[in-house]
């Protein structure tokens, strides 16, 4: 169980990347400069003002100092200590259940990457802590209103708490039904079920339910999770976050589908059939295949389950002594390997708009901005206030916003109506890895020169992540004049050079460019590029050729 923790700790320990991190650790640092919970909307333009709703108010109240603690160092290394923690919870409750850690092993190891996955730093490495707590307090109780009642306390304690720490406090209350309800059935199988059973089982839920009430936001808080539910029946449009999709059946999240639909049938062949375990196993099946974003809860919740369906083969010697012989060089490898080859991201200025935002903040640019919906959270962070964004993660405030923006780019009709609609002030915009067609016999466009054209927008910076463009605006008249660059854009170089060798641009003024941009000491696949592009505009033009002699 020590390799499985091991494994599951350096499945987690990977870069602290996640989008929405760093909204987090901008609501953090609000409500610690302020003295209050966020209750509106701040950081934008499109959503300015707008009452927002904090679900997540206490993990928001300690990320921020752990940052200024450790950085991104400690919340590496904290996110894994929780994934490492929630497979040990998960192992006390096999014990419970009469498991053992090979079964449990065999069940984890295989789904290490959906486990991982799930585990950033974020108020889900808490959630999915206190879910492990929930099951292994269910575990310890009799599925029964009598056997529950005693755990009560306990009950009410963790939901109080984890309705501050994350909205995910839904599943457990799901988890609790499902547990109670399948108590319900067994005694009705037995001819003891009484009526005042299914009205103290309701009332635990009840209470449970009841308890979430008493946070800083009220009703508010507490009916999220249901809007949001009713929200996806409604089909509502929403923003396309990869994390809400449906989980898909390929891959890993494939083999996961497998093992949780052979682990509900070993449930149902179960010889004495409990109820109170096959509705459990069932709603964490239903909910993990459903809902892609579940998948890490489904495999800590279903492995004692598993474990204990695999116990009375591990219970043979034979069998017994095979699987430790397989599993433990199985699992030092599991553990090597994720500690030697931790998850590949690219640098931070790649993925993040590290050095155009620190540019922004040097020539003190107050105004609205264009950008990814990835970086938005990050923009909130290293900006602090000083520009106003477009959007981030949270859907609350910006669904609209991020819908009107994923609509934008179907065509570059939608796109130029979509800028007209929203008043920017400035872009940041990424090297893409597409182009537009050109006119025949031109080289491809890059996208900002199509999207955001220079007779209305210049290129006042650039970084490793994208280009800062400035919109032709009487704000933007000192930024253009000091910092722009009428003709460059380096997404679209390969056009901008057959222009220049044409004569349809002045050369000599795109070479100033791009000295100017060399001198500008840029990252050095960026380096690459321009001196690349110079060293062809100075190149002397090539004579013609004689025709080839038959």
């Amino acid at each position: 169980m020590v390799l499985v923790a091991a494994a599951a700790f350096f499945a987690a320990f990977k870069s602290v990347q996640d989008p929405d991190t760093f909204w987090h650790l901008a609501i953090g640092r609000e409500i610690w400069q302020t003295h209050h919970l966020v209750r509106t909307e701040t950081f934008s333009f499109t959503a300015k003002g707008a009452p927002w709703t904090d679900e997540e108010w206490l993990f928001h109240l300690l990320c921020y100092p752990l940052w200024l603690l450790g950085g991104a160092a400690l919340a590496k290394g904290l996110t894994a200590a929780c994934a490492a923690l929630g497979i040990l919870g998960a192992y006390r409750c096999v014990r419970m259940s009469g498991g053992s850690a090979p079964g449990l092993a065999i069940f984890v190891l295989p789904l290490l990457a959906v486990y991982g996955e799930r585990f950033r730093y974020r108020p889900e490495i808490l959630s999915l802590v206190l879910m492990v707590v929930l099951l292994a307090t269910l575990l310890k109780s009799e599925a029964s209103p009598s056997g529950l009642r005693r755990a009560l306390p306990w009950l009410l304690a963790l939901f109080l708490l984890w309705v501050q720490i994350h909205g995910a406090w839904a599943y457990g209350l799901v988890l609790t039904a499902a547990f109670l309800a399948g108590g319900l059935v067994d005694r009705w199988r037995e001819g003891a079920l009484a009526f005042k059973d299914t009205l103290h089982s309701a009332a635990i839920v009840l209470a449970c339910w009841a308890i979430t009430l008493i946070n800083p936001f009220g009703w508010r808080l507490t009916l999220f999770p249901l809007k949001h539910a009713l929200d996806l029946l409604n089909h509502r449009a929403y923003v396309p976050i990869a994390e809400w999709v449906r989980t898909p059946l390929t891959g890993v999240y494939g083999l996961f589908a497998a093992m949780a639909a052979a682990t509900l049938l070993a449930q149902l062949f179960a010889r004495p059939r409990r109820w109170s375990s096959i509705l459990v196993v069932a709603s964490q099946v239903a909910l993990g295949l459903y809902w892609v974003r579940y998948a890490a809860y489904a495999v800590i919740t279903l492995a004692p389950f598993a474990a204990l369906s695999l116990q009375p083969l591990l219970s043979r010697r034979r069998l017994q002594t095979a699987a430790y012989a397989l599993g433990i060089p199985l699992a030092v490898l599991a553990t090597g390997w994720q500690a030697l080859h931790p998850p590949l991201y690219p640098p931070m200025a790649e993925r993040y708009p590290v050095q155009e935002a620190a540019f922004l903040k040097r020539v003190d640019f107050s105004g609205n901005l264009y950008h990814e919906f990835r970086v938005g959270g990050y923009l909130e962070w290293a900006l602090d206030h000083q520009a106003q964004v477009f959007f981030d993660g949270r859907f609350g405030p910006f669904n609209e916003a991020g819908v009107a923006y994923y609509q934008a780019h179907r065509s570059v009709p939608a796109f130029e109506a979509f800028l007209a609609r929203y008043p920017f002030d400035a872009a940041l915009y990424s090297y893409k890895d597409f182009t537009f067609k050109g006119p025949p016999g031109t080289p491809p466009r890059g996208p900002s020169a199509v999207l955001f054209p220079p007779e209305s927008w210049v290129m006042v910076d650039f970084g490793s992540y994208g280009m800062v463009l400035a919109k032709r605006e009487p704000a933007n008249e000192a930024l253009i004049q000091r910092y722009g660059y009428p003709l460059l854009r380096l997404d679209d170089l390969p056009y901008l050079l057959w222009s220049a060798e044409r004569g349809a641009i002045p050369p000599k003024a795109l070479i100033a460019e791009l000295e100017r941009a060399l001198s500008a000491s840029p990252p050095p696949m960026i380096h690459k590029v321009l001196e690349t592009a110079l060293a062809r505009l100075h190149a002397p033009p090539k004579a013609a050729q004689p025709p080839a002699v038959p």
